[in-house]
């Protein structure tokens, strides 16, 4: 550890605490300034610090990217280059903004800690304002798989991939119109972005399912700002 490195202070134990971050403000270009303060996680939406959570793939843990961290920003921190690339559009230009991410969050060489902060996992992402899915960076085929999922989103309550057809919204809670399936039409440009979509990490990671189910508020974010969108979006 060198000695500008950052040195987390223990979170007392007699109590349900949990570190957040401050994420300053800044523009995409300028560095990433982050500072940590402790909350109690266990008081009601009165009296809880809003805060957010990110779901999101550690990724690689080689070649680190060293963050500005503390007043001043005086302090450094290593994050994975996953982290590193969505810090950036993670941050607001004309405000601080406030987020729960575990990498961050949770000292990760205090074994102890580590321990007691994981099984406060599911309270930190249920009393989250909102949850951010990051699903990585932006390919040539992002944008159009978010069209197509608001597309089919706006049109139809169910869509069976395994025979390719669509429910409309309308037939879906009215069983006395009969089948009224629709032909999923999509071309093969159309069927590899969806593909490229499913196919990212952060849809294998387990922890998925209980992040996204416990959250208020979910919301789907790629590096583009312009692709985030509803996690409800997803068929």
């Amino acid at each position: 550890m060198t000695a500008n490195q950052y040195r987390y202070n223990p979170l007392p134990t007699t109590a349900k605490l949990i570190r957040l971050l401050t994420v300053h403000p800044g523009s995409r270009t300028d560095d990433i300034h982050i500072e940590l303060q402790g909350t109690p996680v266990d008081l009601d939406d009165e009296h809880l610090v809003s805060y957010e959570a990110l779901s999101y793939t550690w990724g690689s843990e080689d070649d680190p990217v060293m963050v500005k961290f503390g007043p001043g920003g005086r302090l450094r921190y290593p994050v994975t280059r996953n982290l590193a690339d969505a810090l950036p559009y993670l941050r607001y230009p004309d405000r601080a903004r406030t987020i729960w991410i575990d990498a961050i969050c949770i000292d990760q060489k205090n074994d102890g800690e580590k321990s007691i902060q994981v099984a406060m996992m599911g309270e930190v992402f249920q009393k989250a304002s909102r949850v951010i899915a990051w699903l990585g960076p932006e390919t040539g085929t992002t944008r159009r798989a978010i069209e197509l999922f608001e597309e089919i989103g706006s049109q139809v309550d169910i869509v069976d991939w395994s025979t390719g057809t669509l429910r409309p919204s309308h037939a879906a809670h009215n069983r006395t119109l009969g089948d009224q399936s629709l032909p999923l039409r999509l071309t093969f440009n159309d069927i590899q972005a969806i593909k490229d979509i499913f196919e990212r990490p952060w849809f294998r990671r387990l922890w998925v399912r209980q992040e996204v189910n416990l959250a208020r508020l979910a919301r789907v974010q790629t590096i583009h700002p312009a692709s985030q969108r509803s996690i409800e979006t997803l068929p």
